[in-house]
C-alpha cells in the first residue's frame, strides 16, 4: 500500500497563500478607511471647538473671525475631500471583498478535490486490504487442507 499523496499540494498551498494576501489587502484597506474616518472626525471636531471658543469669547476681534472663517472653509473642503476618499475606499473594499471571496472559492475547490482524491485512495486501500485478507485466508485454508 502506498501512502496518500496529493499531486496538487503545491497548488493548494499557493492558493492558500494567495487567499492570505487578498485578506491582508482587505484588512489594509479597512484600516485606511478607519484612519480616514478618524481624520474626518478630527477635522469636524476642530471646527466645532474653534467655533465654540469664539462664541464663548466676550471680546472677538475681526482677525479671529477671519481666522475662524478660513478654518471653516478649510474644514468644509477637507471634509469633502476626505468623504470622497472614503467613498473611493469603500468601493475598493467592495472590489477586494470580491477578490477574497474568489480566492476562498478557489482554495475550497482544490480542498474538495483533495478530499475526493483522499476518499478514492482510502477506498482503493480498503479494497487492497480486503484482497490481501482474502488471499491470506485462502492460503491458510490451503495449508490446513494439506
Amino acid at each position: 500500500m502506498k501512502p496518500f499523496r496529493f499531486s496538487l499540494e503545491r497548488v493548494l498551498a499557493w492558493r492558500q497563500n494567495q487567499l492570505g494576501l487578498e485578506e491582508a489587502r482587505l484588512e489594509q484597506l479597512r484600516g485606511q478607511l478607519a484612519a480616514t474616518e478618524q481624520t474626518r472626525r478630527w477635522v469636524l471636531e476642530r471646527r466645532v471647538t474653534e467655533q465654540t471658543a469664539v462664541a464663548q469669547s466676550t471680546n472677538v476681534a475681526g482677525e479671529q473671525l477671519m481666522s475662524l472663517e478660513r478654518l471653516r472653509v478649510w474644514t468644509l473642503r477637507e471634509e469633502g475631500r476626505l468623504t470622497a476618499r472614503m467613498a473611493e475606499m469603500a468601493r475598493a473594499i467592495q472590489v477586494q471583498e470580491g477578490a477574497v471571496n474568489e480566492a476562498r472559492r478557489r482554495v475550497r475547490l482544490v480542498e474538495r478535490l483533495k478530499e475526493r482524491k483522499h476518499e478514492n485512495w482510502r477506498v482503493e486501500t480498503d479494497r487492497e486490504l480486503d484482497t490481501m485478507a482474502g488471499e491470506f485466508a485462502v492460503a491458510q485454508w490451503r495449508r490446513a487442507q494439506d
